[in-house]
């Protein structure tokens, strides 16, 4: 009897180190896509910071074609000498160009802490945090040009202090501003003289270190809502952590892995490197000292 053959076709499947070896291509592709990816979010994140800030900018002018001044950094008084000021005549100008970014809802609250509990989604970073309270306020993460120290009261800065009685404080009641910034004023030129910045904060210290831990409406003359040029911008990383809760900022600083984003007086939005020369980026925090930026300030 003859029996005709039958050809099978044999199956077989991945052998271990085959196995092993796809899993190590893959993973190795992963690791070179994960960099890309997290440049494409920061990046996607910076042009959103950028857009906060160019707002910004944009409503410090539309405050000035107003009211005919910039918007003041805020102040202490009339009845108390620290910390916060008992009118909102006060307040900082976080506060006061709410009006001038589809903010004015917040501008007409008649409760102060109705106004310290408002989250304003502008005056956050994306980079550092999500916008919503923290420690119970909110609390902003971009700061003003007080110039080159916090004693000068934002003589030379392109926000000044409310009032030029410091310090003699208490004022007395019905006491208005006394002390105005113009762009006038600004003698190097709007292009060469900073705003607005991004301020230093340690993601340890959101809500509770010094210069993060006042109502973003009203804290006074205070690094929660202005910052110097007398120090160079730093990275948060390089802020102090929450090991250390009394410790004050007076830089600007950023999460952005190259540098701190800040608005010219003119209104066009910067990057300033952390490793900008210190005695140029105190020349761009003072509104007369004469001295022109190099083009490569920036680069």
């Amino acid at each position: 009897m003859i029996h005709s053959s039958v050809n099978r076709t044999e199956r077989r499947g991945f052998t271990l180190v085959e196995l092993l070896v796809v899993i190590a291509i893959i993973g190795v592709l992963i690791a070179l896509l994960l960099p890309a990816v997290q440049q494409a979010r920061e990046a996607a994140r910076r042009m959103q910071c950028s857009n906060n800030l160019k707002q910004i900018g944009l409503a410090f002018h539309n405050h000035h074609d107003t009211l005919g001044y910039l918007p003041h950094g805020g102040s202490d008084g009339p009845n108390n000498t620290c910390c916060s000021g008992t009118i909102r005549d006060t307040w900082s100008w976080l506060f006061h160009i709410t009006p001038y970014i589809e903010q004015q809802n917040v501008y007409d609250l008649s409760s102060d802490t109705q106004v310290a509990v408002s989250v304003i989604e502008p005056y956050f970073c994306p980079t550092r945090r999500a916008p919503q309270l923290y420690n119970g306020y909110m609390h902003a993460d971009y700061a003003g040009n007080g110039g080159d120290t916090l004693g000068n009261y934002g003589k030379d800065g392109a926000l000044v202090r409310q009032y030029s009685a410091s310090p003699a404080l208490p004022l007395a009641a019905g006491t208005k501003p006394n002390n105005f910034r113009g762009l006038r004023d600004f003698r190097d030129g709007t292009s060469n003289t900073l705003m607005v910045a991004e301020k230093q904060v340690h993601d340890t210290t959101w809500g509770t270190a010094g210069g993060d831990n006042e109502r973003w409406n009203n804290a006074g003359w205070d690094q929660d809502i202005v910052r110097f040029g007398n120090e160079l911008p730093q990275p948060d990383r390089l802020h102090p952590n929450s090991s250390q809760p009394a410790y004050w900022s007076n830089k600007f600083g950023s999460s952005h892995p190259s540098g701190v984003q800040g608005v010219r007086a003119d209104g066009s939005v910067v990057m300033i490197p952390y490793t900008i020369d210190a005695t140029v980026f105190l020349n761009f925090c003072l509104v007369r000292d004469g001295q022109v930026l190099p083009t490569e300030a920036f680069n």
